[in-house]
């Protein structure tokens, strides 16, 4: 077969030969030696068992063999070209799209305005998010990136740290000034609990120890954030909420912090992707834009109560 005979490299010398009608200044548009292109015509013709060019000392011309030959050249040279000018348009304007993936409280919270900011930045890219709590296969389900917390355990994938998380016990005003004073964790056992499903204990420090709260029976559990929040300010009870999640409510005494001199343990915010397909440029785009942007600064708000890195 013809494929294995030839190479595009091949065909590229044959057409600047045709192109310039002359082995040198084919040569020389190539940057290579007149004996070497000679050599390379041949070993085509060799190959091929076709003569493609009449020469003379004076002449070039293609054969009829050679004249089928250049219009398949022309036509690769076309597409090469094609090729080049769609991928300088990308580059200058990139297009294409994204399919990520974040918790619920990140996608109604943080991200809104990330990915509004992003696709002003580039309106041909377009991104579809998947809003879930449940760890979702981004290989399985094509996935180029994840917003996540916590350490990476696939080693398929690479993670850029983001910032820290910080937590917060939060109740009601209201709640509070119904049911007993709260002066350490241990007091925790004898208050209305709202518990997120995937949070089993409520890890606390106070700089000196370590107290993780287990919620057993808690009145109202929920595998959302938000709607734990809500509970809370409709006066249910105790909660553990990420900052950036209740600091409204916080400002406007929908809520206060219970126990303020107990922080949460460090929880970091990472994104997740594929190694493979961050070498495209749309995926480039995209990573370079969130880890400079304030998106750390966000999952921070005002909190005061941590070290950050």
């Amino acid at each position: 077969m013809i494929n294995n005979r030839i190479n595009l490299n091949d065909l590229a010398i044959f057409a600047l030969v045709v192109k310039n009608k002359s082995f040198t200044k084919a040569s020389r548009e190539a940057n290579v030696s007149k004996a070497w292109v000679s050599k390379k015509i041949s070993l085509m013709e060799k190959n091929l068992g076709v003569k493609l060019l009449n020469r003379t000392t004076r002449s070039l011309s293609l054969t009829l063999g050679g004249e089928m030959l250049f219009r398949h050249c022309q036509a690769m040279l076309q597409q090469v070209n094609l090729a080049e000018s769609e991928l300088r348009g990308y580059l200058k304007d990139p297009a294409g799209k994204l399919l990520i993936t974040c918790p619920e409280i990140s996608g109604m919270q943080l991200l809104p305005s990330i990915v509004d900011e992003f696709q002003r930045l580039y309106p041909k890219v377009n991104v579809h998010l998947i809003i879930s709590d449940k760890l979702i296969d981004l290989t399985q389900y094509g996935i180029d990136f994840a917003f996540r917390t916590g350490k990476l355990s696939d080693s398929r994938l690479i993670s850029r740290y983001i910032g820290k998380v910080p937590r917060c016990l939060v109740a009601s005003p209201n709640y509070l000034s119904n049911h007993p004073l709260i002066n350490s964790p241990q007091d925790l056992k004898g208050h209305q609990l709202l518990k997120h499903s995937s949070l089993a204990s409520w890890p606390l420090t106070n700089r000196e120890e370590i107290f993780h709260c287990t919620v057993k029976n808690p009145v109202i559990e929920s595998n959302s954030l938000i709607f734990l929040h809500n509970m809370a300010c409709l006066d249910h009870g105790i909660t553990f909420l990420p900052y950036y999640l209740c600091a409204e409510s916080i400002e406007k005494k929908r809520l206060v912090k219970v126990l303020p001199q107990w922080l949460n343990c460090d929880n970091e915010y990472y994104l997740i992707f594929h190694k493979e397909k961050s070498l495209l440029y749309s995926h480039q785009l995209f990573k370079e834009f969130i880890l400079s942007s304030d998106l750390s600064n966000k999952l921070l708000g005002d909190y005061k109560g941590i070290n950050t890195r």
